[in-house]
């Protein structure tokens, strides 16, 4: 492989770790969510990145709800409208109209027999996985015979903030290497005269990476109060005979979409659900807009 193409393979390597990395972050506080880890090959066709799921479950955190389900020291099997079966280790399930216990994503929860389990009124489930009214059995979720049913608990999901901001820093420096080598070979490509292909990719590399840097920022203020989440803007570049020879970062653009409403206690914390901003004045009388209350 050539220089400019392992510097590339690298890069996309890196750019695999971010996503995953970024992925669990993102998915910290949703309960259920399994992790990822970044597992790497090298070979003569260069770095190769893919992700594994982490079997170490979560912590539990109660809910009180009674169709909320989590597994310690097994999963629980819930097939979806196409017969696919997967397995889960906690999940927020919902009575439907015919007794089936649905997740969040319409799957059905399975019996022993890998059957939907139905829960008729006033049944009640059980540590050991069994479903009674009473002392009358009405059925068994599929679970190992040593695992223990957590009912009116949701498993956390099991993420580190600090390890994956680590993950997140170690990540953009192999990307930001692999950028300079990109850009080392690209000032030989310049004085040998070599075709604009390459300039191609070397701006298109550096607008992506103003496009990360813009989504770690989203992603590290996303629960400051009030933080509103940017966009990168690009455009073509331009050369002086008239084509394309690159991409141009145009700057961030704000994004004023609503975010989630919390609740503070605070008698004077206020929030705007829909459009507009409040009206604010600094020591000079100069007005500002905001909707940070």
């Amino acid at each position: 492989m050539t220089g400019i193409q392992w510097a590339a393979q690298a890069m996309h390597a890196a750019q695999e770790r971010l996503d995953i990395a970024t992925g669990n972050l993102a998915n910290a506080s949703s309960d259920a969510f399994q992790r990822l880890r970044a597992r790497g090959s090298i070979d003569r066709h260069g770095v190769h990145i893919r992700a594994v799921a982490d079997p170490r479950a979560g912590a539990l955190r109660p809910t009180g709800r009674p169709f909320d389900l989590a597994v310690r020291g097994g999963t629980l099997q819930v097939r979806d409208a196409r017969g696919a079966i997967a397995r889960v280790g906690s999940a927020r399930f919902t009575r439907d109209r015919f007794g089936a216990l649905r997740d969040p994503r319409g799957r059905v929860l399975l019996d022993a027999a890998q059957h939907p389990l139905r829960v008729p009124p006033g049944a009640r489930f059980y540590s050991d996985g069994t479903l009674r009214i009473g002392e009358r059995l009405c059925g068994r979720v599929g679970i190992a015979a040593s695992a223990t049913l957590d009912v009116g608990f949701a498993m956390t999901a099991n993420v580190d903030a600090i390890s994956e901001m680590v993950d997140v820093l170690a990540a953009q420096r192999s990307f930001e290497g692999a950028q300079r080598a990109i850009a080392r070979i690209e000032a030989t490509r310049k004085k040998a005269n070599v075709d604009r292909a390459l300039y191609a990719a070397a701006t298109g590399m550096a607008a992506q990476q103003k496009n990360l840097d813009t989504i770690a920022a989203n992603l590290a203020n996303a629960d400051v109060t009030g933080f509103k989440r940017s966009s990168m803007r690009f455009s073509a570049l331009a050369a002086s005979d008239g084509g394309a020879i690159g991409v141009a970062s145009l700057g961030r653009r704000l994004v004023f979409g609503q975010g989630k409403l919390l609740k503070t206690g605070g008698p004077f914390d206020c929030a705007i659900s829909g459009p507009g901003f409040f009206i604010v004045s600094d020591d000079r009388g100069r007005h500002a807009y905001t909707r940070d209350g």
